[in-house]
């Protein structure tokens, strides 16, 4: 989805997005069904993370690798942990 064809996006969404580090590859953005924007990251069927971000904060997750994968939550006005962020950095997005 191209800038100009999504809404704008929400405090919470930029806030999302400005604190993830340089060395993790921008998402790729859509909206869901039920109004939250969903951030990917995918790299192949077996290499994928997903994250929306709800009106309150929170942070609903989703990750697919060779090895396995996980889902859970956690809370944007907590920051971004390092181990949520090496759970993206799994996932090799070519550029």
């Amino acid at each position: 989805m191209t800038p100009e064809e999504r809404r704008p996006l929400t405090e919470l969404e930029q806030r999302f997005l400005d604190l993830l580090p340089e060395d993790i590859s921008p998402p790729e953005m859509q909206e869901d069904e039920d109004g939250e924007m969903s951030f990917e990251w995918y790299a192949g069927p077996r290499s994928v993370f997903c994250v929306s971000v709800g009106k309150n904060g929170t942070l609903s997750f989703a990750g697919l690798y060779r090895d396995g994968g996980l889902g859970g939550k956690a809370n944007l006005t907590d920051g971004l942990p390092e181990s949520f962020l090496n759970h993206i950095r799994r996932v090799r997005v070519k550029t």
